[in-house]
């Protein structure tokens, strides 16, 4: 599972039954990157239908310009979207009170909205290779690679975890600490 929803399972849903609780469950998720992705193809497949629309000159330019202008659309929705997004994920108090380990709903959203972005960058820049080129197949499988460690397991350091250890949990690391030192 993600770790996203184990650490919602821990948080108060106030009675509500956890796929209830509100739209940061599936959007927080490894779930949330593949739906992003699906959004994102979404929005690509449509722009060739609505860009002749806005811009009459659409038809006339070259496929390959016209699957720019559809690649560079989608980037430009996706800034619109995440950039707000990012502000104000970063301006949380989760996020202030602690800059390097805070996390909340918002942020990982703000990651699975921007992984599913790059899962359907990485998808199309292999489409378009020849276009593109090999740095930007790099790029996109680089930014993708952060956002999913991101949302893994294994982006929570044990000092993360050290931090938010109660006195119970000090204790029983303890004693075990002492007895592995025994045997």
């Amino acid at each position: 599972g993600d770790v996203y929803k184990r650490q919602v399972s821990t948080q108060s849903t106030g009675g509500a039954p956890f796929w209830v609780m509100s739209p940061w469950v599936v959007c927080g998720s490894y779930t949330g990157v593949f739906v992003c992705a699906c959004v994102w193809t979404f929005v690509y497949a449509c722009l060739p239908r609505l860009s002749p629309r806005v811009f009459p000159a659409y038809v006339s330019w070259s496929s390959t310009e016209r699957v720019e202008w559809d690649i560079r659309c989608v980037a430009m929705i996706h800034a619109i979207l995440i950039c707000p997004l990012a502000w104000y994920t970063a301006t949380t108090p989760e996020l202030t009170a602690d800059k390097v380990y805070g996390d909340n709903y918002a942020w990982y959203t703000c990651a699975s909205i921007a992984g599913g972005y790059f899962a359907w960058d990485l998808g199309v820049t292999c489409l378009h290779l020849s276009t593109w080129g090999f740095g930007a197949l790099i790029h996109a499988a680089a930014c993708l690679a952060v956002y999913t460690i991101a949302l893994s397991p294994i982006s929570v350091s044990y000092t993360h975890l050290r931090a938010h250890e109660t006195p119970e949990h000090l204790v029983c690391r303890l004693l075990l600490e002492k007895k592995k030192k025994k045997t």
